[in-house]
């Protein structure tokens, strides 16, 4: 099969967050790296084994709950769980063949909830896992109750010594940051929900600093505390600073502050790195900027490291090009760099740059490529023919139950556009259903949708080129996304069904012909017999009861009981006697019906209720006609209740 520019686990796995897929019988499809991390049971173990046998914990949980109420009813769901200390938002979609969960990392979110809610009992565990800082204080006085580490760590007081301390001491107090008004704006809390804001703060050696805050209203016991939770925004504000004195470029590369920044002269010895740069090298900032970059280039590319350089000392635009680097503690980061002279007097004087780590990105290209192979071997292995197409309406997924289908080997039909993909099952180019995923209204008059909700379709349709003859089949269609979310193409799953059809069709045809026989039976007896549902609409009149009441055939079909009742009754009130019919009490009743033409025509009927799977569905009734008008005389019997 030749390679596309399609990556398949586009659709079976996700590379920051654990992905699941489950087969119908909860066997584990697939399962990527994180998940099985987050198990701690190997991938290989994993897969092709029922899910609640191989991690026996989950079951009987909202997990276990949720996933067998997706595979029932093919709905989107979204679920909180947690394993071990980590809290995930599971996001579970149905698909035709089971279920895929994609799950989001919230446990820093999930922390602080907690924290503010009081749900969790290891109250010191939850206050030091989070990664802010956090003081619970006196929601009146303002003093610190409590502080956690990163507290202690941020304004460089001892825990102790922050307990007991008014939080308007963490503040510098200048104008307009007064000591006043943010005391006002954190009470506030404890009356309504308060937005974050940035405040002035201040460190016990007198250091200023910017801080992010947030307070909520927190129980502590039979107590009502505010918690404060707060970020130190220093960096992210002088970076602003720094941004609205700069030229477009300085602004642009410090819109990528998490990447390393740097500047070296013309021999690379480094003139300024950001802090970013630490955490990727290892390094301290005052030691790398006594380095130059060689030292930091595996040996292997430091020709091409020489080369660039040499390459910058002219008049030349920007480069990027990738370079491995060993840090401080031997680890190997790849970096992709993109990187400019910079000039004084028309003469190149240094060199700055943006580098980006992308060990991950390579590490995951390797995985993708390693796992190509395998993730064609799940979708041939689907009993169910697919076919896929890219946003340009080119196939890059036709697999083997496919292949079986149409006699069209993948290799043919692959970055085929201009609905060729159709011809094998129409004869001609036309669209199929994924191209009313991606078009609907131009192209949704081809087919009959049984189901559409958010671009998911189903669809039954004849086609009758199917290797050479007339074919009948069921199929599903869906958007194709990306990890961020992004439509990029649309995905079709068919199944044929031509016998189940001929079947059902032998069926509808035998229920006819009962039906046709039950009438005629019907319309050959004297005797008048009609049938109401549970909501009083006539299902069923013969030709005896039509006449009776001087209605043409198939007239009375869908009217309800209640308007042939006349107002004055013999038997019980109107509406009474229409609720009996409707709900299939059975007796008998002395009726006064209206006839076509307003005359009122008297009947006694018998009303017998036909049960289904042990419920009433309908009411038969049998009636006896007392004569044209309405006299003194009336038939006895009255109301057999």
């Amino acid at each position: 099969m030749p390679q596309t520019k399609f990556g398949f686990k586009n659709m079976l796995d996700g590379i920051a967050e654990p992905v699941l897929a489950l087969r119908k019988n909860l066997q584990v499809v697939y399962c990527n790296q994180a998940y099985a991390d987050l198990v701690e049971l190997p991938v290989g173990e994993l897969e092709g084994s029922n899910l609640f046998d191989a991690v026996p914990g989950l079951r009987d949980t909202p997990c276990h709950n949720t996933y067998l109420e997706v595979l029932a009813t093919g709905e989107i769901k979204q679920i909180t769980t947690s394993y071990g200390y980590r809290y995930f938002r599971e996001r579970v979609y149905g698909t035709s063949w089971g279920l895929v969960s994609i799950f989001q990392d919230v446990t820093e979110d999930e922390r602080i909830h907690r924290l503010q809610t009081r749900e969790s009992g290891d109250f010191r565990a939850l206050l030091e896992a989070v990664n802010d800082a956090l003081l619970i204080h006196d929601a009146y006085t303002g003093e610190i109750i409590l502080a956690n580490d990163k507290a202690s760590e941020m304004f460089v007081y001892r825990r102790e010594q922050l307990l007991g301390m008014n939080i308007t001491d963490l503040v510098s107090g200048q104008v307009p940051y007064t000591k006043e008004e943010f005391a006002q704006l954190i009470k506030r809390a404890f009356y309504s929900q308060v937005s974050p804001f940035e405040w002035e703060a201040k460190d016990k050696g007198g250091r200023t600093f910017w801080i992010k805050v947030k307070p909520s209203r927190i129980s502590m016991g039979s107590d009502e505390r505010i918690l404060t939770v707060i970020q130190d925004v220093t960096e992210a504000r002088q970076l602003k600073a720094a941004l609205k004195e700069s030229d477009e470029r300085y602004r642009n590369l410090f819109d990528n502050a998490r990447d390393m920044i740097f500047a070296h002269d013309l021999e690379g010895n480094f003139l300024f790195v950001n802090r970013a740069a630490e955490k990727i090298t290892g390094y301290w900032r005052d030691e790398l900027l006594k380095m130059n970059i060689e030292q930091l280039v595996v040996h292997d590319y430091s020709q091409l490291l020489r080369s660039m350089i040499y390459r910058k000392k002219t008049k030349q635009k920007e480069n990027t090009y990738e370079l491995e680097i060993s840090t401080k503690y031997q680890e190997r980061v790849v970096l992709e760099i993109s990187a400019w002279p910079v000039y004084k007097m028309g003469k190149p004087v240094a060199i700055q740059g943006i580098a980006r780590d992308i060990t991950q990105r390579k590490l995951t290209e390797a995985a993708l490529a390693e796992s190509e192979y395998s993730a064609r071997i799940i979708l041939d292995q689907f009993p169910d023919a697919v076919l896929a197409i890219n946003h340009e309406g080119k196939v890059v997924i036709w697999n083997k139950a496919m292949e079986e289908m149409t006699g069209v080997k993948a290799e043919e039909m692959l970055g085929k556009g201009d609905y060729e993909y159709g011809i094998p099952f129409y004869g001609i180019k036309r669209p199929l259903m994924v191209d009313v995923v991606l078009n609907p209204e131009e192209v949704a008059k081809y087919y009959k949708i049984f189901q559409y909700e958010n671009y998911n379709l189903i669809s039954e349709f004849d086609v009758p080129k199917l290797k050479g003859k007339a074919q009948y089949l069921w199929g599903t269609a869906a958007p194709l996304r990306n990890n961020s979310g992004s439509m990029i193409g649309a995905v079709e799953s068919l199944r044929e069904i031509t016998a189940q059809r001929k079947i059902q069709e032998q069926k509808e045809a035998t229920l006819r012909g009962e039906v046709e026989q039950l009438t005629f039976i019907l319309n050959s007896i004297g005797l008048p017999v009609g049938m109401c549902n549970t909501q009083g609409v006539i299902a069923l009149a013969n030709r005896a009861f039509e006449e009776k009441l001087g209605y043409d055939h198939g007239e009375l079909l869908e009217k309800d009981v209640s308007s042939l009742l006349a107002e004055k009754q013999v038997s019980a009130p109107k509406e009474e006697l229409a609720r009996r019919l409707a709900t299939g009490t059975e007796g008998e009743y002395v009726l006064v019906l209206k006839k076509k033409d307003g005359t009122e025509l008297q009947m006694k009927v018998k009303t017998v209720p036909v049960e289904q799977n042990g419920a009433v569905t309908k009411t038969l009734i049998l009636a006896q006609f007392a004569g044209e008008q309405v006299g003194e005389d009336r038939l006895d019997g009255g109301d057999a209740q």
